[in-house]
C-alpha cells in the first residue's frame, strides 16, 4: 500500500498521531463523507497501520506500531524537504 501518494490516508494518519485514539465518526472532521471515510479507514487497517476496535456502540480507532512509524517517515521526509528548500544540505 503506498500511503506517500494518498493525501487522505496521511492526514488519518497525522489526526491518530495528535489524537492518540479516535472515534471513528470523528474523521468526519476531516473528511466530510462516511463512504470516504469508511473506504480509508479500511485500507488503512488492511496495511495494519491502524486498529479498529468496537466498544460497546462506538468503534474507537488507534495507530499500530506500524503506523506509528509511518506517521515518523513522513515527518522526517517533511523536515528534509523543509531543509532542502531552504539550502541546507
Amino acid at each position: 500500500m503506498n500511503i506517500l501518494g494518498d493525501n487522505r490516508k496521511i492526514r488519518f494518519l497525522f489526526f491518530l498521531d495528535e489524537k492518540k485514539k479516535v472515534k471513528k465518526m470523528d474523521f468526519l472532521n476531516v473528511i466530510k463523507n462516511a463512504y470516504i471515510v469508511d473506504r480509508v479507514l479500511n485500507e488503512l487497517e488492511q496495511g495494519g497501520y491502524i486498529i479498529q476496535k468496537k466498544e460497546g456502540v462506538t468503534i474507537f480507532v488507534t495507530l499500530t506500531e506500524k503506523g506509528k512509524a509511518m506517521v515518523e517517515q513522513i515527518k522526517a521526509l517533511e523536515q528534509a524537504e523543509i531543509g532542502m528548500s531552504k539550502g541546507e544540505f
